[in-house]
Parts: C-alpha cells; structure tokens; sequence
C-alpha cells in the first residue's frame, strides 16, 4: 500500500510541473495594414445625389442663412438657386423676401411676377401670393387685368393669412390708389379691428379717404374717380385727357377728322365746353348730338351706354379685331340678350377686360358707371391698344 501511494505521488508531481514550466511566447508575426485604394466605381444611380437634391440643399442654406440675418449670404444662394432653375419657386419666394426685408418693393415684384402664373395649385400659393399683394403696392399705372390679378391672389392668401393685418393693409393701399376708396376703407377698417401696429396707420388712411371724398375745393380731375355715375360730359373729359383720343386717331387711322357739326345749343356755360367740342369733332356716335343740336351733357351713362362707346372706338381703330371677335354660349352673360343692341359691345369689353362683369354673373347693363370704374377701363383699353400694335 506504501509502495502505491509512493508511485501516485510521483506520477502528481510530474503532472504538475508540465504547468509550472515557463515556456517562451513565439515570435508576433506584425500585421501589415493593405492600402485601399480609391474605387473608381461610380456609387450606383439610386444614391447619386441628383440635380434637384443639390439645389434643395442650397435653398435650404440659403432660408437658414435669411433667418439667422445673413442677407447677403442668403441672397448669393437664392442667386445661384435660380442659375440652376429660374422658375423655381421657393428660390424665387426666398429672393423676395430678401428684396422685402430691403424694401426693395419693386424688384421683389418682378421677381415674383415672373412665375405667378404657375404659382396657383401648388402648396406654396398662399405665401406667393401674400409677397405677391405685399411687393404689388411699388406698381403704378395697373389696369382692369392687372388689378383682377391682385385680386385673384388675395383670396389665395386669404386662407392662411386672414388672421394678419399686414395681409388687409397691403390690399386697403392697392385700392386707394386705383380709386376703389370704399373698398379700401372696408380693408383698413379690418386691419384697425386688430389693435396691431397697423392700426394708427390705418384710422389715418381712413380719415384722408373721407376728406377726399368731402372737399369742397378738390378741381375736377380729383372728383372724377369719386363721381358715383359719369355723364356724357364726363366722357369727353374722360376721352379727351385719359384717352387721349384724338392722339390715338392720329396715330392709328388718318380718317377721321370730319368738319365740325352745328356748336350744341346747351353747352355754352358748361364748365366742360371744351372736352365736349374736341369730341364733337371726332364724331362717335356715343356723344354726339341729338336731333335737337342739344348735347345734354348731363345725362347719366349707364353701363351698356359705356360698353357701346368702347367698342365704336375699337372699330374704329382695329376693325379687323371686331371682326374676327367670335364667342360661344359658355361666356354668355345671363342679364344680357343677343336681341339687345349693346349685345355684342358688352361681350367684348368684358373678354378684353376692359370691363368686368358683376360677381353675380350679370352685368347690370342699365346701372351706372362710376369714375373710378370708367378711368381703370380707359387704363385698359389703352394697354390693348399698345399690345395690338
């Protein structure tokens, strides 16, 4: 037994010693790092960044920058936005804002201006269209067409922008100074009821509209937008100074001064007497004499009356524009019949614009036509003149 435990004993031992053993670690082979080389493979088409990524990605700066007051360096990225895309639409509402925050009104305007007939069905309408109305009160000498434009992009802002007095502000300043003085104190009377910054302003421009419309001292040609319903005499006044008629004869038709008529019995003391000879010399049929050799230069005009008078002068410069004027029954205007003499006048003023229906629908042929209304149908008749030519 002795002699077994003895044998057990050296066979642990040596076991051991296996471990207790220090061996010597082999040699690190050091590890050698590849260089990789660029790939000159192109990363595949569905990650490429595109043309419109980077041009969202400089507009996106560029807004960054505009809020944060770098205007220069907001302005230089809208730049370079537009160089890639002229039309594009959040550059071109960036850039005007830019001009805005500038007060440059004019060139803010020209800018949108140049997209705003793409503008109306996209999501970024109704801030177009506020900037729009904003930048529109640098413009001057507008007419019908261009006024139905502002109009248009009111009620595209209006939706979001209702609840700004900026927006009725902006709109109360584009009607005062094309004469629609009721509708212009309707506007900043709104913008007064919202105890803004605007308000004083407003309250001020109410109270000049008021003067205006009671001076007593005022010469003729400051009543003449504010006349509820022009009379014949008003016409040639209208025709003669805004028109311009007898220059706009000369230079497109040589046929069409005619001897003078009889002088008119009633208009020896007329303050108008003069407007109303240089007219009689033009012989429009519209106001000319009655077979009494009476002018009554004070008969009120009436829509159709106005429409008539219009559409002569047109015949009488651009016949051939008359004559190929067609219509179909969907521009129909429902308060007016083809059997109706004035018929045909109606609907061509109102295809041109140079007046404008009721927002009924009709056109309230037998109701007077204010002088507001008459001189922005002039503006407009003059400007279809110069496209015609």
């Amino acid at each position: 037994m002795y002699k077994i435990l003895i044998v057990l004993s050296a066979i642990f031992f040596s076991g051991c010693g296996l471990y207790l053993v220090e061996t010597t670690p082999p040699e690190e082979t050091p590890i050698v790092q590849k260089q990789v080389e660029p790939s000159s493979v192109s990363p595949p088409e569905s990650i490429r960044p595109t043309k419109q990524d980077h041009l969202k990605s400089i507009i996106e700066k560029a807004d960054i920058q505009l809020i944060e007051g770098k205007l220069n360096l907001a302005y230089d990225n809208y730049l370079k936005a537009l160089e890639i895309d002229s039309a594009n639409i959040p550059a071109t509402i960036g850039i005007s804002k830019y001009y805005l925050k500038n007060s440059n009104f004019s060139q803010a305007f020209i800018s949108l201006d140049k997209i705003v007939d793409n503008i109306a069905h996209t999501r970024y309408a109704p801030e177009f269209f506020y900037l729009y109305i904003q930048s529109s009160i640098s413009q001057s000498g507008w007419d019908n067409v261009q006024l139905k434009k502002i109009e248009n992009a009111y009620y595209h802002a209006l939706p979001a922008y209702g609840n700004k007095p900026e927006l009725y502000h902006y709109m109360g300043l584009i009607c005062k100074q094309y004469f629609q003085y009721n509708r212009a104190k309707t506007f900043f009377s709104k913008v007064a009821s919202f105890q803004s910054p605007y308000s004083d302003a407003a309250y001020d421009l109410i109270n000049e509209i008021k003067t205006l419309e009671q001076c007593q001292s005022c010469g003729y040609p400051q009543k003449l937008p504010l006349i509820s319903q022009i009379t014949r005499a008003d016409m040639t006044y209208i025709l003669h100074h805004e028109l311009e008629i007898h220059t706009l004869l000369n230079r497109y038709t040589k046929d069409w001064h005619k001897p003078s008529p009889q002088k008119a019995k009633d208009i020896e003391h007329h303050p108008l007497k003069r407007e109303i000879e240089a007219l009689l010399s033009v012989h429009l049929q519209g106001v000319s004499l009655f077979p009494d050799q009476k002018f009554q230069p004070e008969m009120p005009l009436t829509r159709a009356d106005f429409s008539q008078i219009i559409f002569e002068i047109i015949n009488r410069i651009e016949p051939q524009t008359v004559k190929e004027f067609t219509f179909s029954n969907k521009q129909a205007i429902a308060d007016i019949l083809p059997s109706q003499k004035f018929y045909r006048a109606i609907l061509f003023c109102t295809r041109y614009q140079i007046m404008s229906p009721l927002e009924t629908g009709g056109f309230d042929p037998y109701g007077p036509v204010s002088g507001a209304d008459a001189l922005m149908s002039i503006r407009t008749l003059k400007n279809f003149f110069i496209k015609k030519s």
